[in-house]
Parts: structure tokens; C-alpha cells; sequence
């Protein structure tokens, strides 16, 4: 009774011969008809075929809310193509549209597409830190053989840092337009060719234009994955499989520096920047031949005829097609608070990812190599956070995922103020402090870089079309954040000691 209740609402408007009516889910048809005062139709759909569908999926397939038709992840109901029947019936026969997704796409099929998509997306990101990480671990030789200062070699890093920053405002707008996935394979092949260049240039103005150009290229690739992978997952699964994609993180950046670390005791460093390198042009092969949208989308097709009449029939129809301004993204309710809460969630995490073994080294007297070891336990801890925090998301804080992310910034407040204490009680204190600050900022981390956008986006009656836009929007603060936290750490550290570095996190938190 309800979803006919919903269905009476909806625009009447007969569907033309030749297509196929689309099931989008009530709370679509209500938010982006009744709020927005107008339907917002895919190059390819079709005004008037508004359907509601059913609330959830039957036998397993993702139904996903989106403002654009074209885009939506939620099944098909087929129309006869041979007559005209109105869009409405179509719909209201819902049993049968759900039976027909039934026998194309069993729960079976739908949850191993989903686990080869997700292991796909989790080797691609992981594959943008054997680009970026290696530099790293020779900046010290390098700087020895051409005989760079310190700050010149800190120049070559600031250059990738702020063009990885900048580009984010801009580069996944551009993947919203062309293709996330064709922005994503450009940008690792710009990359490999950058780091393959790497070693055989001695001009220190030239490194840093070539790592600036790596930064760049590699500035679209969080959030454009966070767009592709988004559509293959409900809402209710979407923060489990964020955060199992988010740990490609923490498992990339090992990756890399073990690699980077082993290969210089072998090749030197040049080879250590360029043959860590190959796996991203590896992976950007693979990524070109997967199939990287939902087959329950691409089984639905509309007549051409029915779109051109759909846009001389109404003044109220604008085509999704023709891209939606930056600004109006901005102004999408929540978004701004995302930015500022990303932006002081990466400043305290990349000045503990960053400082903690310096910290550790100075402080406390260990040895470089023990207090390296130790902090990748903040590393481990990231992982479990991660993983958590998606799972908590899903379960108990649906369209809420933010006041998820308030409560692990409230404990990890306590957390931080602690850990100078922690320090003194022992090896094993310290560990398991530092375990639980990695558990607590990787969390927030994951779900506002990615799952909390989607939401804010979807509840704004938004869909794939501003999802790379808008997740770009975010992480560019957050990196921004990233880059500001080097100079703030060394200078509360110099000036007003170790212990007020650690209370400024804690505040920002």
C-alpha cells in the first residue's frame, strides 16, 4: 500500500515505445521531485518514469538511491517493447519486475561480482602507493649522489603535496565528465612515466616539476575510486566494503617501502623509484579490462526518441548530462562540514603517521629501527579502525555516519592526552596506546573520505553524477590539512615542546 501510495504521487506521464521503465526507490522519488521542484533525467532517461521500486532488493540485488536515473544502481523492471504501456504499470507490477532480476542476477552472481570488484578497486588504490611511497625511502641516497640540500629535497616533496592537494579540486570534476575509470588509468600511466623519468634527471627545478606532475596525475584517484566503487554496494553495505577499501591504504604504503627498501640494497636508488612503479601500470592494464559498472545498469536501454521528447515536452526536465555547476556542489547541505572535519582528521593523522618514530627516537632514546617497528603499530591499528568503523556504520548508523565518526574524535581526544603517559609505563603501554590512537583516527578517516560523502550526497537527492566532485572537494581539504601539519608539528614542537604537540591534536580532534 505504501509504495502505491508513492507511486499515485509520482508525475504521470506515459513512457514511449521502446524503452525500459526503471525501478528507483521511494525515498528517490520523493526527495528529488518534491524538494528540488524538478526531475533530473540521465543522458539517457527518460522524465515521466520517476517509478518507485521496491524499498530493499530482492534476492540480494544492490539497490542504491540516485538522483540520476541513467546512474542508479537499483534493478530494471522490462517493459514491453512492442506495446505502449504506461510507466506507472510497469512499476506497480513490482513482483514480477523483481523476479526478473531474480533470474538474471541470483544473490550468488551479485555477491561475487562485488568481491571481484572489491579486490580489484583495493589492488588499484594499493597500487598508487608504489608511486608515491618509494621516494620516501631514497630520498638519503639520492640526496647523497646529486648532492642536494635538505630544503631542496623538501622542495621535491612540497611539489607533489600541493599539486596532489589542488588537483583534487579540479581533476575528479573532469572524471565526473569523461569517466572516472578513463581519469584513473591516464593519471597511473602519467605516473609510472614520472617515476621511470625520475632517476635520470640530475636538475633539481626539473625533479620537482616531474614529482609536481605525479601529483597531479595522482590527485583524482581517491575519490574516483571512492565513485566506481560506490554504486555496487546498498547502503546498508557500503560501509563494510569503504572500509575494507580504505585499508588499501595502510597495505599499499607497506608494500611499498618494504619493496623500495629491499630493492636499494640491490639496484640503487634510481631503479627503487621506477621498478615499484611497473605495478601501477600493471594495475591500470587491469583496470582498463574490468568491467567496472554494475551489469544490472547495463542491461537497461532507452529509446533516443523518447529522451528528445522528453526535453521539448517539459521545462522542468534538465539532463544530468549537462554537468552541474562546482558551486551548486558546494552548496550540497552537510558538504562544508565534511571539509572542515577531513580537513583536521588528515592534520592529526599525518602528524602522527609522520612524527611518531622521530618522537619515539628523541624522546624516549630508542633506536631508529625499534622506534620505526613500533609505529607501524599505529599502522595496524589503522587497519582494525578502518574495518570497524564501516561495519558500526552499517549496522547502527545508517544516514547517520558522521555522529559515528564525533564519538571515535571524543575517545581519541582522551587517547592522545594519554599517550605521553602511555610512553613512560613501558614498551607494551606504549604500543597499545599507540594501537588505539591508529584504531581511532583511521575510522573517521575512512568513513568521511568516502561513505559519508555518498550519504550526504543521496540526501541531498544527488547521485554518481557530483559523487566524484564532491569527494574530491573533501579529500583536496584533507590534504591540504596534510601539507599544513609539517610546518605546525615542527613549530609547537620547537617552541613550546612535545607536550603541547600532542595536546594540539587532541584539541583539533
Amino acid at each position: 500500500t505504501w509504495l502505491r501510495d508513492v507511486v499515485d504521487a509520482a508525475p504521470r506521464v506515459a513512457a514511449p515505445r521502446s524503452h525500459v521503465a526503471v525501478m528507483r526507490r521511494p525515498f528517490e522519488a520523493s526527495r528529488s521531485c518534491a524538494a528540488r521542484g524538478r526531475t533530473r533525467v540521465g543522458a539517457r532517461a527518460v522524465h515521466g518514469a520517476t517509478i518507485a521500486g521496491a524499498g530493499h532488493a530482492r534476492g540480494g540485488v544492490a539497490m542504491t538511491p540516485r538522483r540520476d536515473v541513467a546512474r542508479s544502481a537499483a534493478p530494471v523492471a522490462m517493459q514491453d517493447a512492442e506495446n505502449d504501456v504506461p510507466a506507472e504499470e510497469a512499476c506497480e507490477e513490482d513482483e514480477c519486475a523483481v523476479r526478473v532480476v531474480e533470474e538474471e542476477f541470483p544473490r550468488d552472481e551479485v555477491e561475487r561480482l562485488q568481491r571481484v570488484t572489491l579486490i580489484g578497486m583495493f589492488v588499484s588504490y594499493c597500487s598508487a602507493y608504489f608511486v608515491r611511497k618509494p621516494m620516501s625511502v631514497v630520498k638519503k641516497p639520492m640526496q647523497d649522489a646529486l648532492g642536494f640540500s635538505t630544503g631542496t629535497v623538501g622542495l621535491i616533496d612540497s611539489a607533489f603535496l600541493l599539486t596532489y592537494a589542488l588537483g583534487q579540486f579540479v581533476i575528479p570534476a573532469i572524471g565526473d565528465k569523461v569517466g572516472a575509470k578513463k581519469v584513473i588509468i591516464v593519471g597511473g600511466v602519467v605516473s609510472f612515466l614520472c617515476c621511470v623519468s625520475f632517476g635520470y634527471i640530475a636538475l633539481p627545478y626539473a625533479l620537482m616539476a616531474l614529482w609536481a606532475i605525479n601529483g597531479l596525475a595522482q590527485s583524482a584517484s581517491y575519490p574516483l575510486h571512492v565513485k566506481l566503487l560506490n554504486p555496487w554496494f546498498t547502503s546498508k553495505e557500503r560501509g563494510t566494503a569503504m572500509g575494507i577499501w580504505a585499508t588499501s591504504q595502510q597495505v599499499g604504503a607497506t608494500g611499498a617501502t618494504v619493496l623500495a627498501a629491499w630493492l636499494l640494497a640491490k639496484v640503487g636508488w634510481r631503479l627503487s623509484i621506477a621498478i615499484p612503479a611497473a605495478f601501477m601500470l600493471v594495475t591500470s592494464l587491469l583496470l582498463a579490462n574490468m568491467n567496472l559498472d554494475p551489469p544490472w545498469l547495463q542491461n537497461t536501454t532507452y529509446g533516443e526518441e523518447a529522451l528528445k521528447n522528453t526535453k521539448k515536452g517539459s521545462p522542468d526536465v534538465e539532463p544530468a548530462s549537462a554537468g552541474i555547476a562546482f558551486t551548486e556542489v558546494l552548496r550540497i547541505p552537510r558538504l562544508k562540514m565534511l571539509m572542515v572535519s577531513y580537513f583536521f582528521v588528515k592534520i592529526v593523522r599525518y602528524c602522527l603517521l609522520f612524527w611518531l618514530p622521530y618522537y619515539l627516537a628523541k624522546e624516549f632514546g630508542m633506536s631508529v629501527a625499534i622506534a620505526g617497528y613500533l609505529s607501524c603499530v599505529y599502522d595496524l591499528g589503522g587497519v582494525l579502525g578502518g574495518l570497524s568503523c564501516g561495519v558500526i556504520g552499517d549496522k547502527f548508523f545508517q544516514g547517520r555516519r558522521p555522529m559515528l565518526g564525533a564519538i571515535f574524535c571524543a575517545i581519541l581526544t582522551f587517547a592522545i592526552g594519554g599517550y605521553q603517559t602511555a610512553c613512560g609505563m613501558g614498551i607494551w603501554a606504549n604500543a597499545l596506546c599507540m594501537a588505539l590512537i591508529g584504531f581511532l583516527v583511521a575510522g573517521p578517516d575512512a568513513l568521511l573520505g568516502s561513505t559519508a560523502i555518498a550519504d550526504c550526497c543521496e540526501q541531498a537527492g544527488y547521485g554518481e553524477e557530483v559523487l566524484g566532485t564532491a569527494a574530491g572537494i573533501v579529500n583536496g581539504m584533507g590534504s591540504i590539512g596534510a601539507v599544513l601539519q609539517g610546518t605546525l608539528t615542527a613549530y609547537i614542537a620547537e617552541k613550546y615542546g612535545w607536550g603541547a604537540l600532542f595536546c594540539t591534536p587532541a584539541v583539533l580532534r
